[in-house]
């Protein structure tokens, strides 16, 4: 879980730098700024969530869990983390492919 928030993390800073590159056209950006965003705020949400249900399972006691209570936290981390990259799949592949040159 935590490897996939920090790739989400690492590969939001590219908003940044489309943004700079909009506000850097000749020509009106600010809707296309909005737009950006907002796309990226509703994905740090989301990479957020995670990242707290990854705070939550981390603070579990797991040397006081039974194998099998382990591996039912491994499948469910293994989710989240599943969720999480494929949002951002689906960001990158509608919102950032549109600007990246």
């Amino acid at each position: 879980m935590k490897a996939a928030v920090d790739k989400v993390t690492k590969d939001l800073g590219q908003v940044v730098l489309i943004e700079a590159n909009l506000k850097a056209k000749k020509w009106d950006t600010t809707a296309t700024v909005k737009f950006l965003r907002e796309e990226a705020e509703r994905m740090c949400k989301q990479k957020d969530e995670i990242f707290k249900k990854w705070l939550l399972m981390k603070q579990d006691a797991h040397d006081q869990l039974s194998l099998d209570e382990l591996k039912d936290k491994t499948t469910e981390a293994s989710g989240h983390a599943k969720i999480v990259l494929d949002v951002f799949k689906s960001f990158g592949k509608d919102v950032l492919s549109e600007f990246r040159a």
